[in-house]
């Protein structure tokens, strides 16, 4: 039987201890990447996800205020997408898109995002469950506006307009979600939540600073 030299049974005992050292070392630069990577991605999505969030309030609150006053006008096409129109009684129109928040890379990358870094996991989906509500909440808004004078009685209107008003009162909750899940992807702190504007007699609430609104 051969026997190896000497000199070649020590090199197989530094290169095994060797890559015994730097596998996880490997590994957890490997991670680190990846780790890099989802948060990107997750925070450019949260970001385009606060921009439906602004929309999605402001279209509650002109619901709400359409309801106090007979003279706003409120109407939605669909033309490969939803908008509310609004005209108030001085005139002043307003558009908003109803908005639709983007799932799919949460969707995607959540379990990898799991893996590596639970406690940011933890604050990313609870923001994500707020997200899946709001488009279900938009739904009931789309219905509400296209056929709610026709099919709901006055104290079903009056019972769904508290439920619109239980929703904006979530917003505050919902900025304090959104600002934490960013700050834990990236360390880093999200542009402030803007600050709410109304017209002259309090018809048409929207935001300034950025909002994206058009």
């Amino acid at each position: 039987m051969d026997i190896l030299p000497t000199t070649a049974v020590v090199a197989l005992i530094l290169f095994a201890g060797k890559e015994s050292i730097l596998e996880p070392y490997r590994r957890f630069r490997e991670n680190k990447n990846q780790k890099l990577a989802l948060d990107q991605l997750l925070s450019e999505e949260m970001k385009r996800n606060r921009i439906a969030a602004l929309h999605y309030f402001s279209i509650i609150k002109s619901v709400i205020k359409m309801e106090e006053s007979p003279n706003i006008k409120c109407r939605y096409l669909e033309r490969g997408e939803a908008f509310l129109f609004i005209v108030d009684d001085e005139g002043a129109h307003a558009r908003f898109p109803f908005p639709r928040f983007s799932l799919e890379r949460y969707e995607r990358y959540a379990l990898e995002l799991a893996k590596l870094d639970q406690s940011s996991y933890l604050k990313v989906s609870e923001l994500y469950s707020s997200f899946f509500r709001m488009n279900e909440k938009m739904k009931e808004l789309l219905y509400f506006i296209d056929r709610g004078k026709e099919l709901f009685t006055p104290d079903e209107r009056e019972f769904q307009i508290q439920m619109f008003e239980d929703y904006s009162n979530g917003e505050k909750r919902f900025s304090e979600l959104l600002s934490s899940a960013y700050f834990a992807l990236t360390n880093e702190d999200l542009e402030p939540w803007p600050k709410k504007v109304s017209g002259k007699n309090g018809t048409l609430p929207f935001y300034v600073m950025g909002s994206g609104m058009s």
